[in-house]
C-alpha cells in the first residue's frame, strides 16, 4: 500500500512537471530567439499607469525642503498669508488662465458628475500639508516653474476627483482635496419684495 501511494505521488509529480513544460513552451512556429524578442518589446502605451511627478533638479528639491521647514507648523490661515506661497500659487493660476490649460480643465470639470439637484459651481483644490506627497509635488512643480509639471499636478488631481465623485456624487471633499461648490438648478423662490 505504501509503495503504491509513493508510485502514484511520483507519477503525479512527473505529470505536473511535464504539463508545466508543455504549457510554457513557445509556439512551434517561432524560434526561442523570436519569442524572447517579442517579450522584450515595450508596451505601446506611452502614458504612465500611475501618477508619479517627474523628477526635479536637486536645487529645486533643496528649495522645497527649505520652504517646508520655514512653513512647518503653520496653520492653514497662516499658510494662505505667506507671500512666498502666494507667489507660487500665482504661477499655477497663470498656467490655469492659458487657453490650452483652460480647455483641459473644462474637459475634466464636464466629466465630474453633478450632485443631486445641483450643477457645477466652483471647484476648489485644497490641501492641508506641504510636506505630504501631494503638497510636496505641488511645491516641486511650482518651485521648478515647469509648466509641464504644474499641468500634470492639476490634471492628475482633477482626474482623481472624477474617479472619487463617480462613486459618491454627494461627497463634499475628495481624498486629494477637491471640493465642489454647487449651484442649485431648481428655481428659487423670489421674495415678494424683489418682484
Amino acid at each position: 500500500m505504501i509503495t503504491t501511494s509513493r508510485i502514484l505521488t511520483i507519477a503525479a509529480f512527473v505529470a505536473a512537471i511535464v504539463m508545466a513544460m508543455a504549457l510554457l513552451r513557445p509556439p512551434a512556429d517561432r524560434t526561442r530567439e523570436q519569442a524572447v524578442e517579442l517579450s522584450a518589446v515595450p508596451e505601446s502605451d506611452p502614458v504612465p499607469r500611475h501618477y508619479r511627478p517627474a523628477r526635479v533638479s536637486q536645487e529645486a528639491r533643496l528649495d522645497v525642503d527649505e520652504i517646508i521647514s520655514r512653513n512647518r507648523g503653520l496653520s492653514k490661515g497662516q499658510l494662505k498669508q505667506s507671500a512666498e506661497l502666494n507667489e507660487l500659487m500665482n504661477r499655477f493660476i497663470a498656467l490655469m488662465k492659458t487657453p490650452e490649460m483652460a480647455a483641459k480643465v473644462a474637459e475634466r470639470i464636464a466629466a465630474l458628475p453633478p450632485g443631486k439637484g445641483t450643477g457645477h459651481g466652483m471647484i476648489r483644490i485644497d490641501f492641508d500639508l506641504l510636506d505630504d506627497a501631494r503638497g510636496r509635488a505641488w511645491l516641486e512643480a511650482a518651485v521648478s516653474d515647469d509648466a509641464r509639471l504644474m499641468e500634470a499636478w492639476v490634471l492628475n488631481t482633477l482626474d482623481g476627483a472624477i474617479f472619487e465623485f463617480a462613486f459618491d456624487p454627494d461627497m463634499e471633499r475628495t481624498s486629494n482635496g477637491v471640493s465642489l461648490e454647487t449651484i442649485s438648478t431648481e428655481p428659487q423662490d423670489v421674495p415678494e419684495d424683489a418682484r
